[in-house]
């Protein structure tokens, strides 16, 4: 976007050659963040090949709006190291064709298998892009080819501009706004996620007295014990309203909730860091959040976010160790607001 200002005629007026500039300020300021952290998290785990594929809407769908975002980081990327070999999305994207390879927004194991494979790249970089109201949502992810694992993740809300509005436009409509006009036409569906061996369930939305309840219920799917560390919550309104949880409990345990939604666990002789929920083999445990203050303008949750970090057994008397170097990140959209 930098390089699309800079080009600006001189005949625009001053008042809205200022505000351009900051608007632009703080999208090149938030990619260059974005871009720092890729860089150290890369430099980390000693990779040195990098691909960027084109970002996807949260259902998997590439857009306008993510093929921008991916050409701008792959653009930031390479002015900012040489230490690391870029592959950017149009010469991947001629790799995959060249060989008859389905191009994809969601990235797989098989898929990520075949990026390596193709491009010679050792971790891949891709993400979401999604409209809030007068932002923009962009989550970033640095994903191990050979395992699909995420060796780290990121997220960012970003002001609109007049740029920005017109690739959203290009894009089409956007999901929330579709869901709002739909939502006296549509009876409430629920949303299933999943995270490692972990499945959530957006089950029901309530609200009364200005106050927006989620029932949910979280399963272990797997035959053995395991553990589950619900590190943060947080949600945006259809307002763009960034928004943290007054009430959080799983399975009856109830949570305290500190800053910007992190997750800590009441214990007896004081607080612990972390909000850990054991789970029995194939146990599916109920999960409330609450939000307060909620006014009647606010329509529907944009989108709700839970990072999370699964937990493994390291032997039988039941001791565990948390992944911090593998959290989860999943996402609830477009919760329509009932009465609203």
């Amino acid at each position: 976007m930098y390089r699309i200002w800079g080009k600006i005629i001189a005949g625009v007026i001053l008042l809205g050659t200022v505000s351009c500039f900051a608007a632009d300020m703080e999208f090149t300021n938030k990619i260059r963040s974005i871009t720092t952290n890729i860089i150290e998290s890369v430099s980390d785990i000693q990779k040195k090949v990098v691909a960027i594929t084109d970002f996807t809407d949260l259902e998997g769908n590439v857009t306008t709006l993510g093929r921008f975002f991916a050409e701008e980081i792959t653009i930031t990327l390479v002015q900012s190291t040489k230490q690391i070999n870029v592959i950017d999305r149009l010469q991947l994207s001629k790799l995959l064709i060249d060989r008859h390879i389905s191009n994809q927004g969601i990235i797989d194991p098989a898929f990520a298998k075949q990026i390596a494979q193709v491009s010679g790249a050792e971790v891949i970089i891709t993400g979401t892009v999604y409209p809030v109201a007068n932002s923009v949502y962009l989550s970033v992810k640095i994903i191990d080819v050979s395992s699909a694992k995420i060796y780290a993740a990121g997220s960012e809300i970003i002001a609109r501009d007049r740029i920005l509005d017109d690739l959203i436009k290009s894009t089409g409509t956007s999901i929330t706004q579709q869901k709002e006009v739909a939502a006296d036409e549509k009876p409430f569906s629920p949303q299933v996620r999943q995270a490692d061996v972990f499945v959530f369930v957006l089950k029901e939305v309530l609200y009364e007295n200005n106050v927006l309840t989620l029932n949910m219920s979280i399963r272990n799917s797997t035959s053995e014990l395991r553990y589950l560390t619900i590190d943060t919550v947080r949600a945006v309104d259809n307002n763009g309203n960034e928004r943290f949880p007054s009430l959080f409990t799983v399975g009856g345990a109830q949570a305290l909730i500190g800053e910007r939604g992190r997750i800590y666990s009441p214990r007896k002789k004081g607080v612990s860091d972390r909000f850990d929920i054991r789970f029995q083999p194939g146990e599916e445990l109920k999960a409330r959040i609450c939000f307060r203050n909620i006014s009647s303008k606010v329509t529907a949750i944009g989108f709700l976010e839970m990072t999370v970090a699964p937990v493994s057994i390291r032997d039988s008397r039941g001791t565990f160790a948390r992944l911090e170097n593998d959290p989860l990140t999943i996402q609830f959209i477009d919760i329509v607001i009932p009465g609203s």
